[in-house]
């Protein structure tokens, strides 16, 4: 027994028993603008964490290992060993016929255990047309870090399976040679080579960072008096990111999308120092095609080449809502918390071949409830009054996905520095 490696997260993804879709580049809403012809820059850079756990169909809370630990009998034998389809029938209907000994043998477990994270950086360029009008360009790079451990645990029963039939001499030499086959077999090596016969690439590890998509945004403030501020922002997300490979363990399935966010939003002045804020947002997934393997069925977990097509995908839309407090301890330091709630409707997918591309659009319904606590400091006004050599901001911000259904929690830990000139 000994310990295997794994060196990146879409081994699971794959398996059909992880995906991960990370909300990473998102910002506290609010209704601020720069001033005609002032620019900023900013640079945002994040840490996602806990995607190791998922929030089920049910809703519920799953572990690595609850979710993908795998305990192999007959039936799960036949898709990894080329000759246990031979001992198993002869054990059903041949030797000791009736006993159905082929159906209880147990191999043991496949134990999945390690952790994950996401990685990114955004740089970001705005401008102000008007005093009521931004644009901004914005570009990010992302990477996985992964160290998932495959562990062969439990109880293998074939050798006392064997004992039993052989000390009444009903196994011929070849069910003998197969069967001692069986007991030694090395169900992660076996795994593995699984892989490598569906042509899925080599499991290597890649720590480059990749360039993602890239985003155009418009922020318009429309409406301003004392009391009250509205405000409407529009996102263009581009896919200039790579696409993603159905046969490469290592790429990164969040990219090359193309989507178009209008959000609302609104900011009330309650007192001088504390604001209150809300915002909602209409996700458009624009239509698009994607390589896919189409799996046989729901438990085709890791469907062969020949199913690769590229298929007509159309992520569902989504609906996000915002409701935020945000409060001025004095001119340098600030501080805001966050409730942000997100609904997706389920994927749709279809084919030019006679296959059930329904299957791929399972378990693709979302939802999640995220809290998000932010503290910010700013030398703008110390640079008006000529104390500070550079108007500048810093912010750090910290989010949890604590509910959810069919998406992995995500913690988040983001540092944002912001240069206006």
């Amino acid at each position: 027994m000994g310990w295997v490696h794994l060196s990146n997260m879409r081994v699971l993804i794959l398996i059909g028993l992880l995906f991960i879709i990370p909300s990473t580049i998102y910002a506290i809403e609010d209704t601020a603008v720069l001033p005609k012809g002032v620019r900023s820059m900013l640079w945002k850079q994040g840490y996602v964490g806990a995607v190791t756990e998922k929030y089920g169909t049910d809703a519920t809370l799953y572990s690595l290992d609850g979710r993908l630990t795998k305990n192999f009998d007959a039936k799960q034998v036949l898709n990894l060993h080329p000759r246990a389809p031979e001992l198993i029938n002869a054990l059903n209907n041949t030797l000791l016929k009736g006993y159905g000994l082929g159906d209880k043998i147990q191999l043991g477990q496949l134990q999945f255990s390690g952790e994950a994270n996401l990685q990114y950086m955004a740089p970001v360029i705005a401008y102000g047309l008007t005093d009521k009008w931004t644009v901004a360009f914005v570009t990010s790079f992302a990477k996985i870090d992964a160290d998932i451990e495959v562990q062969h645990t439990g109880v293998n029963n074939s050798k006392q399976i064997y004992d039993a039939i052989s000390s009444k001499g009903k196994l011929n030499d070849e069910a003998d040679a197969t069967f001692k086959r069986l007991m030694n077999l090395d169900l992660r090596s076996e795994f593995y080579t699984y892989l490598e016969n569906k042509n899925y690439k080599p499991l290597k590890t890649n720590p480059d960072w990749q360039f993602g998509d890239v985003q155009l945004v418009s922020k318009y403030k429309y409406f301003e008096t004392p009391k009250w501020t509205l405000l409407n922002k529009v996102v263009v997300n581009l896919p200039t990111g790579p696409e993603d490979d159905p046969s490469d363990f290592l790429d990164l399935p969040i990219f090359h999308r193309s989507f178009v966010e209008v959000t609302q939003v609104q900011d009330y002045q309650y007192t001088k120092n504390l604001v209150f804020g809300s915002a909602l947002t209409y996700i458009w997934n624009i239509a698009d095609k994607i390589d896919r393997r189409v799996p046989v069925s729901a438990s085709d977990y890791l469907p062969d080449a020949s199913r690769q097509e590229n298929v007509d995908r159309d992520i569902g839309d989504g609906l996000r809502w915002e409701l935020n407090t945000r409060y001025n301890l004095n001119s340098n330091v600030s501080f805001a918390s966050a409730y942000v709630g997100n609904y997706k409707v389920k994927d749709y997918y279809s084919g030019n071949r006679s296959y059930d591309y329904s299957i791929l659009s399972k378990n693709t319904e979302t939802y999640y409830h995220r809290y998000e606590l932010q503290a910010n400091y700013s030398a703008v006004q110390d640079y008006l009054n000529k104390k500070s050599p550079i108007p500048y901001s810093v912010s750090y911000k910290f989010s949890d996905l604590f509910s959810g259904k069919n998406i992995e929690r995500q913690t988040v830990h983001e540092l944002t520095l912001m240069v206006f000139f």
